[in-house]
């Protein structure tokens, strides 16, 4: 599986995205904001993934 880095890196960002939302938001960050980064996360990991494969 050539692309377990695209994989792992968007993993890393998703999880990085989590944390600093926490941090910014403290404990109250609401579960919509959370969606919506989740979104965007999984949108630039598929935008990634589809650029490395041409």
């Amino acid at each position: 599986m050539k692309d377990w880095h695209v994989i792992f890196l968007g993993a890393c960002i998703l999880i990085g995205a989590f944390w600093i939302g926490i941090a910014i938001d403290g404990v109250n960050m609401n579960i919509s904001d959370l969606i919506t980064a989740v979104q965007g996360v999984a949108d630039t990991i598929e935008y990634i993934y589809n650029n490395s494969n041409k």
